[in-house]
């Protein structure tokens, strides 16, 4: 398309300075409102009318051209490149969890405690098996099978991978594990660790416990050892993952680690040997809801499920035979919900102090059996559960307080709200101690360092 020059071509040095800069100021007027504009040779542009370059002003005579000087070649009006509209900056990628504007605490890792948890009703710490038969005439022996129990998934968790180092403990007052009731302390350490930028981690624990001895003699039903229980493993990886909700989900798997159960005659004839081969799994899904950096709440349901069973071995004699194998023993597969509701109700912001804040907090736990409890049978000798079915029901009250920037511990009690075969113990008193490390200190530490568990 054919470009019309401009006059500004025929000027030259401070002429054609002058000119641009007139040029610029008409359009800063005009583009003002301004009525009228006096330019050279009473020249003006009209209100409303358009920006230069349409309305210049008239330029001034050209200057002399000497005739000995060589003819130069008129240059053509360059104007100058259009400049592209500036481009609206992209805002970076908010850093997961990352901290708020105002306060000094910023993600819920920095403020939400584990669950404290309950240690589960019996299938889930220990097992309860009788034998009966005609010709025995004493009291059924109580078995203990899995040693110091099982792990219940939830207990001392959070939805929340985190990289800590853990150590609880409980002392279950007036069990049912032998007549008149038998008090069992019991102590889980463990460790977590966390991948994938802290959304998924893995935990193991490593039950041990003073309780029902394995290796029973029929003249002392309520004999006490030290025995190590099933190896935990917990896979943990969070599909919701923000400042207000996280849920996670996974797979716990109980591991038969603890040693085999034996009932004997005084005079060391075997009754039955119930060999610990279950393999326990437990899918589960959590959420964890913190709506600010106060309150917090978080639920688990889980349902563990015996995916081999414990063999059995009966004497059918009873008196001077030899074991026999008498079948498989599978436990009820078992559903849990656990909830809890909790405040921070005091904090210190001093780094310096020990105690940094206390968090009241209340847990309700159910769990029920979803089917009849299984047994075995070798002539008259029998072997099965001692309760049919299950439904515990229990509460939960305690405190968490934050003991610098990287450590937490936790101190809460049970009670039952359930009687009979649905009540294990008379109470429960226990602790839970977290020590964080690697990433999550670091998050942690960025972030004021506050309560995490």
């Amino acid at each position: 398309m054919h470009r019309t020059a401009s006059p500004l071509h025929l000027l030259r040095g401070p002429a054609a300075i002058g000119a641009t800069f007139a040029c610029s100021l008409l359009a800063v007027v005009v583009t003002l409102g301004a009525e009228t504009v006096p330019v050279g040779h009473k020249r003006y542009c009209p209100p409303g009318y358009a920006p230069l370059p349409l309305c210049p002003p008239t330029p001034a005579a050209p200057p002399a051209v000497d005739q000995h000087s060589p003819a130069r070649e008129p240059q053509a009006a360059t104007t100058p490149a259009e400049t592209p509209p500036p481009t609206p900056e992209t805002p970076a990628p908010a850093e997961p969890f990352a901290p708020p504007s105002v306060g000094y605490l910023g993600t819920p890792d920095n403020f939400s405690p584990n669950m404290f948890g309950d240690a589960g009703p019996m299938p889930m710490f220990i097992t309860i098996q009788r034998i009966r038969t005609g010709n025995f005439n004493g009291p059924d022996p109580q078995i203990v099978v899995g040693g110091a129990g099982r792990t219940k998934l939830s207990e001392g968790n959070n939805p929340l991978p985190r990289d800590r180092v853990i150590f609880d403990y409980d002392n279950f007052q007036h069990t049912r594990l032998a007549d008149g009731g038998l008090n069992v302390q019991r102590s889980s350490p463990g460790l977590e660790k966390t991948f994938f930028d802290r959304r998924a981690s893995i935990e193991v624990r490593l039950p041990f416990a003073q309780t029902l001895s394995s290796s029973l003699f029929t003249d002392d039903l309520s004999s006490t050892d030290t025995q190590f229980g099933d190896v935990h493993l917990t896979l943990k990886g969070l599909i919701v993952r923000n400042e207000v909700l996280n849920v996670a989900t996974g797979l716990g798997l109980g591991l038969p680690t603890a040693s085999d159960t034996r009932v004997r005659f005084d005079d060391g004839t075997d009754i039955a040997r119930i060999q610990n081969e279950a393999v326990i799994v437990t899918p589960y899904i959590a959420a964890l809801i913190t709506p600010n950096d106060r309150f917090f709440a978080q639920t688990w349901l889980a349902c563990d499920i015996d995916s081999r069973g414990n063999p059995v071995q009966l004497n059918p004699a009873f008196f001077g035979g030899t074991l026999m194998p008498a079948g498989t023993l599978n436990d009820p597969a078992l559903m849990q919900f656990d909830t809890q509701i909790g405040y921070w109700l005091w904090r210190n912001e001093n780094h310096a102090a020990l105690v940094r804040g206390l968090a009241p907090f209340m847990e309700l736990h159910y769990a029920t059996t979803l089917q009849n409890a299984d047994s075995v049978q070798l002539n008259q000798l029998v072997y099965s559960n001692g309760s049919n079915r299950i439904n515990e029901f229990n509460i939960t009250a305690g405190t968490t307080a934050q003991l610098g920037d990287n450590c937490t511990l936790g101190l809460g009690v049970v009670a039952p709200l359930r009687s009979g075969d649905d009540r294990f113990f008379n109470w429960q008193v226990g602790l839970r101690l977290n020590y964080f490390f690697g990433p999550t200190a670091r998050a942690r530490e960025a972030r004021g360092g506050f309560s995490g568990f």
